[in-house]
């Protein structure tokens, strides 16, 4: 690393490296300060927050302009994985390339925790003792749901897991808002069209920012991930959900193979509407009211449920989508033949912050 390289780092939460001013853009309202410029490729970023070094990668798109305001993809790996990871395999970096982008992968950290993943009320079954990344979406850390390990359990881990574990509960929301604040400081980005989306945990901590950050996303999107906060009075967005018939993280808890590809499967699984769908229309003020279709997707029938009608005159919405034969995987076109980002990207470019 250059002495340069190295400055840049340290001094990245604060400015970009280069001199100079800008003038506002039209677009976004950027205030002057150091000169922006987007740099086509991929860079790797830490920065500080809540005493914790917190690392994503940002990756230009090749189609982006120097000196022009492009849009933000923020893409939320699940449990265990990282952004390096999905910034190689989620597809959000040939759609930056293709579109315009600017796509950003961010890494949870490691925490030591308990996960009833079969529902049977304890945490005592094999492999619900975790040490992994994961995002704070709202359940970590609660006591009855998903704690946090003991110092005693925390002590009889390996050197190397406890030291990776050695902080308190991460303060995601914290991170986001640093994260933002940093492209906005160092990227010429168009404020007004940054987007979040996730598979998994990171698709429930994507839920976690249409309930709690709003205001800075234009919309947000989920794949195979439900919301475990509480809803809360904020600005409507619009949200799309999606989960496969064949994911087996829902379809054992609700007692069925394959969740079943027709109007009908809200009503039949009363815990598929509860995970993906009422918290949902709760927090955008939207009634159960809904069209359904089914639409055909690079050769793969999907079951499409549209919520419009609003509680409050807005004209947002919420659209729940059932991927026919998807497991608990994000599709990229690799093995299944969606590719969630091109599906995604049609959706988030009609939305904007007002």
């Amino acid at each position: 690393m250059t002495i340069r390289s190295m400055w840049c780092c340290f001094a990245a939460v604060a400015l970009a490296c280069g001199g100079g001013s800008t003038e506002p853009d039209s677009n976004n309202n950027n205030p002057p300060g150091p000169t922006k410029t987007n740099v086509v490729g991929r860079t790797d970023r830490t920065i500080a927050v809540g005493g914790q070094q917190r690392s994503f990668v940002v990756y230009v798109g090749s189609t982006v302009g120097a000196t022009t305001t492009a849009p933000v993809v923020i893409m939320f790996h699940g449990t265990s994985g990282d952004g390096p990871q999905f910034f190689d395999q989620s597809g959000w970096r040939q759609q930056a390339d293709q579109e315009g982008l600017i796509a950003v992968f961010p890494t949870a950290l490691v925490h030591c925790f308990h996960e009833d993943e079969n529902d049977d009320g304890d945490f005592l079954d094999f492999d619900e003792h975790k040490v992994t990344t994961k995002w704070a979406h709202g359940a970590l850390g609660d006591p009855t749901i998903m704690p946090l390990c003991t110092a005693q359990q925390i002590a009889a881990l390996s050197a190397q897991n406890r030291a990776l574990v050695d902080h308190p509960l991460a303060d995601d929301l914290a991170f986001m808002d640093a994260m933002i604040a940093f492209l906005k400081q160092n990227y010429l980005i168009d404020e007004k069209a940054i987007y979040a989306t996730g598979f998994s945990n990171g698709a429930q901590f994507a839920n976690r920012l249409a309930v709690e950050r709003n205001q800075v996303f234009a919309a947000t999107a989920a794949h195979a991930g439900g919301t475990g906060v509480t809803p809360i009075p904020g600005r409507a967005i619009s949200v799309v959900e999606t989960v496969g018939t064949l994911d087996d993280r829902y379809t054992t808890r609700m007692g069925v193979t394959e969740i079943p590809m027709d109007s009908s499967a809200l009503t039949q699984l009363p815990l598929l509407r509860g995970i993906f769908v009422t918290p949902m229309l709760q927090q955008l003020r939207l009634t159960i009211a809904y069209t359904f279709d089914e639409p055909i997707i690079n050769g793969k029938k999907t079951a499409r449920w549209t919520f419009r009608t609003s509680q409050v005159g807005g004209n947002n919405s919420l659209i729940f989508t059932l991927l026919d034969d998807n497991f608990h995987t994000y599709p990229n076109g690799s093995g299944y033949p969606i590719v969630m980002a091109n599906v995604l990207w049609n959706f988030f470019k009609t939305q904007r912050l007002p």
